[in-house]
């Protein structure tokens, strides 16, 4: 012989309402609900009649609606379970960003004066500790100022996570040289075209009025 159970509402000893159990099967709980064995349950409701996120059969999670937020700054998704080489320091993916920078040409002593600069263009997408940066701009009024030394750009979004020099890659330049290449300087925020051969900065005096770069790459963050 067997029996059915039926339940609408399950109440404190004072009386208020615990877990309220809906006409089509929903359950609410008044407060965090704690289960000392197996749970199973088709979807998690956001409270509005709506499931926000569903577990199936094989225990593959889908967000219906909303966004996955990491409320802890350096929590994010770990990664340990998969095998990893010999020098591996992390496998912790615990951030994501994207936007725009402000690049700022400059010598290595001086001032700006009435140094100007048009057309500028650049973004950057960090994931994790890579950052791809683009940089685009025209230098309207570069003789102007009394920058002096050699050339810096700077601004970069982050800082170089390595002591030594990153290469980024130059699409075009305006600058007379036959061989021309970009590096982030290790631990800093800027950087020099160099010549690619000697590993020279060119002077700051070198870069004049009509001067324009289109520049792309990633780097190793701290």
């Amino acid at each position: 012989m067997s029996s059915i159970l039926k339940v609408q509402n399950i109440q404190y000893t004072d009386g208020d309402s615990a877990l309220t159990i809906a006409d089509g099967g929903g359950v609410t709980a008044a407060s965090t609900l704690t289960s000392t064995g197996a749970f199973t349950s088709p979807g998690i409701d956001d409270n509005a009649d709506a499931v926000s996120l569903t577990i199936d059969s094989s225990e593959n999670i889908t967000l219906n609606a909303g966004n996955l937020i990491v409320g802890t700054a350096g929590k994010g998704i770990d990664f340990s379970a998969a095998s990893n080489v010999g020098g591996m320091t992390s496998e912790l993916l615990d951030d994501y960003e994207e936007g725009t920078w402000t690049p700022t040409l400059y010598g290595s002593s001086g001032s700006a004066g009435s140094q100007q600069i048009n057309g500028r263009e650049a973004k950057y997408v960090k994931v994790g500790r890579l950052v791809y940066v683009t940089l685009y701009f025209y230098l309207q009024n570069g003789g102007a100022g009394s920058w002096t030394g050699t050339n810096r750009f700077g601004g970069f979004p982050f800082t170089s996570g390595t002591s030594n020099w990153q290469a980024l890659a130059i699409g075009a330049d305006g600058i007379n040289y036959a061989e021309i290449s970009f590096t982030l300087v290790g631990n800093s925020t800027y950087g020099h075209i160099v010549d690619r051969f000697t590993g020279t900065p060119p002077n700051y005096s070198a870069i004049t009025t009509g001067y324009n770069i289109q520049m792309s790459g990633c780097y190793y963050t701290t």
